[in-house]
């Protein structure tokens, strides 16, 4: 199993969220239920990372959204929940 610590910054960065990882464990790519996992991987595939979230600063696990509903769509989806959004899939990162 992998661990780490979400904490998410609030004071936004240029109007984008930011959320910070620490602990971060670079392993394969999973196909896990967990949000965690699902970031993960969208940060690892080249087709979303930089055009939905990209990193700030990868050495600590700093990322920043790029196009935040788009991410919580896409993560309603894979839950099979369309009403999905930012403000949810934020809520669900605390």
């Amino acid at each position: 199993m992998r661990f780490f610590d979400v904490i998410v910054v609030y004071n936004s960065f240029h109007g984008k969220a930011r959320v910070s990882l620490f602990s971060w464990l670079y392993t394969s790519v999973s196909k896990g239920n967990h949000l965690w996992e699902f970031i993960r991987d969208l940060l690892k595939d080249p087709k979303c990372n930089p055009c939905y979230l990209r990193w700030e600063e990868k050495e600590t696990g700093v990322f920043r959204f790029v196009q935040s509903e788009t991410v919580a769509q896409m993560w309603g989806r894979k839950k099979n929940n369309p009403g999905m959004t930012y403000e949810k899939l934020s809520r669900a990162m605390r």
